[in-house]
C-alpha cells in the first residue's frame, strides 16, 4: 500500500525514538544503493518499564558502535542476520521488496512460517547486495509478553520458544542448506539469544516452565545444536528438570548470602 521508495514496518507494540524518522531518512540518503537498512533497538519488559535492555554484544554485528554498509549475502546473513526477524527495526526499499515476493511466490512465504519476511529480506539481499547497519537505539521493543499467547498466566515458555526455533531453522535451512557456513553463523547466534545457559537457566527457573517444557527442550535443542560445541557446555543445566532447579533455589540464596556475609566479616 505504500507509495514512497523506503519503508519502515513497526509494530504495534514497540515504539520508536524522538527524531528517529528524521535519522532514518538521513541515513538512506547517505546509502542510496541499499537495499535496506537493520537498526539498533532497546528493550525493555512493561512490567519493570523503567529497567532499559540491550542486545548481548554476541548478537551484534563486529564494530556495533559504528553504521557501516555490508555487502554480500554472506557477510550481510553472518552478521545481521539474527536480527532481521524483529520487523521494526528494518527500512527497505519497496521496489526490491516487491521484486523479492514476487521470486518467493506462496510457497517462499508458505515456507517462511511465521517469519516469511525472513525470506523476503534474504531474496532482497541477493538481488541488491548490500544492506546497512545502523548503531543507534531507535527503536524500543517491547519484551516479557508474546502476541502468539493471549494469556501470559499459562504461558508456554518452552513451546514459544521451541516454535520460533523451528521456523527459523527452517528459513536458513530452505535458504541456505543445513550444513551451509551461513546456516551455522546464524544458529550460533540463535543459541546464544535464546539458549545460553543464562538464559536457559532463567526459562528453567520461571513458574511457566514445567516437565513438558523440559522434554521440548530435550527433543528439539540436540537436534539443532549438536555441532555447536556452546550447547554441550549447557547439556548439565538442559538435562536438570525445572522443578528440581526451583526447589533448589532458596538454597542457592542461602548459601550466597551466607557466602557474602563470610567474606564481609572477613574484611
Amino acid at each position: 500500500m505504500a507509495q514512497a521508495q523506503w519503508c519502515w514496518f513497526l509494530g504495534s507494540d514497540d515504539i520508536v525514538a524522538p527524531g528517529a524518522v528524521e535519522e532514518v531518512v538521513a541515513l538512506v540518503q547517505r546509502h542510496p544503493d541499499a537495499a535496506g537498512a537493520t537498526l539498533n533497538r532497546s528493550l525493555v519488559d512493561r512490567r519493570y518499564p523503567s529497567i532499559v535492555h540491550h542486545d548481548r554484544p554476541e548478537l551484534l554485528p563486529a564494530d556495533p558502535e559504528c553504521e557501516r554498509e555490508l555487502h554480500g549475502v554472506e557477510s550481510v546473513l553472518a552478521e545481521l542476520g539474527q536480527l532481521h526477524d524483529f520487523i521494526s527495526t528494518q527500512v527497505f526499499d519497496r521496489q526490491v521488496w516487491l521484486e523479492a515476493v514476487s521470486e518467493a511466490g506462496d510457497e517462499g512465504l508458505a515456507r517462511g512460517g511465521h517469519y516469511p519476511h525472513l525470506v523476503l529480506i534474504t531474496l532482497m539481499i541477493r538481488r541488491r547486495p548490500i544492506w546497512v547497519w545502523h548503531p543507534r537505539e531507535l527503536v524500543e521493543q517491547r519484551i516479557g509478553v508474546s502476541a502468539m499467547f493471549d494469556d501470559e498466566w499459562t504461558f508456554d515458555v518452552a513451546g514459544y520458544e521451541v516454535t520460533l526455533l523451528e521456523g527459523r531453522a527452517d528459513v536458513w535451512t530452505y535458504l541456505f542448506g543445513r550444513r551451509s557456513a551461513v546456516y551455522r553463523a546464524l544458529m550460533r547466534k540463535v543459541w546464544w539469544r535464546h539458549f545460553s545457559l543464562g538464559v536457559l537457566l532463567n526459562m528453567k527457573l520461571s513458574s511457566g516452565f514445567g516437565p513438558s517444557g523440559d522434554l521440548r527442550f530435550l527433543r528439539a535443542l540436540p537436534r539443532y545444536f549438536w555441532w555447536l560445541p556452546e550447547f554441550w557446555a549447557t547439556s548439565p543445566a538442559l538435562l536438570a528438570p525445572g522443578w528440581l532447579m526451583r526447589g533448589m533455589r532458596p538454597l542457592v540464596r542461602a548459601g550466597k548470602e551466607r557466602w557474602a556475609g563470610a567474606r564481609h566479616r572477613r574484611s
